[in-house]
């Protein structure tokens, strides 16, 4: 009988050390991500302290850490959305932490990582530009010139559109074409 009340006090003291425990956890981590980029983390929590931190980080594949975000929750259990910045190198096997920490002291209370993060280098954005390729200093009136020239753009169509003024700034002719 005597074993028999242990166990039975043994199993509500620790069911109610489970029921008890702060709790973290990542929802649906990416698995990939783009350097430099914000990045949208939900996080899944459960608390038994009054106020908390909740944060997450990217670590590198060395374990140091990058770029992270945090919020105070005070409700016991909730889902919080955090934006951080991806790390902004490309490469594999970052990880994405989530931790829960003491108000004040910064304990750990809780910690959840997930490993195995690919990191893409970021696309620049293309800008428009155009340049004469090796201009010409010298041009003989009434004659035409031709030249070369460089352009990038970030429409379908544009159209290019070149002048000749004078030192006044007078147009003194034009040429122009569809890219």
């Amino acid at each position: 009988m005597k074993t028999k009340l242990l166990l039975f006090l043994f199993a509500i003291a620790f069911s109610g050390f489970l029921q008890g425990q702060n709790t973290v956890a990542l929802i649906n981590p990416p698995t990939t991500v783009t350097a430099n980029q914000t990045v949208d983390v939900s996080v899944n929590y459960t608390k038994v302290v009054d106020t908390a931190y909740v944060l997450i980080r990217f670590k590198s594949p060395t374990g140091e850490n990058l770029g992270q975000a945090l919020t105070t929750v005070t409700a016991n259990s909730d889902t919080v959305l955090l934006s951080v910045q991806a790390p902004d190198v490309a490469g594999n096997n970052f990880s994405l932490q989530a931790q829960m920490l003491a108000l004040g002291t910064w304990a750990g209370l809780a910690n959840d990582e997930f490993t195995g993060v690919t990191v893409e280098a970021d696309t620049p954005v293309l800008e428009n530009s155009i340049t004469i390729v090796d201009p010409q200093t010298t041009v003989t009136a009434g004659q035409s010139v031709d030249f070369n020239l460089n352009y990038t753009k970030d429409v379908e169509s544009a159209i290019v559109v070149v002048r000749f003024k004078s030192p006044e700034g007078t147009n003194l002719g034009q040429a122009s074409t569809t890219v």
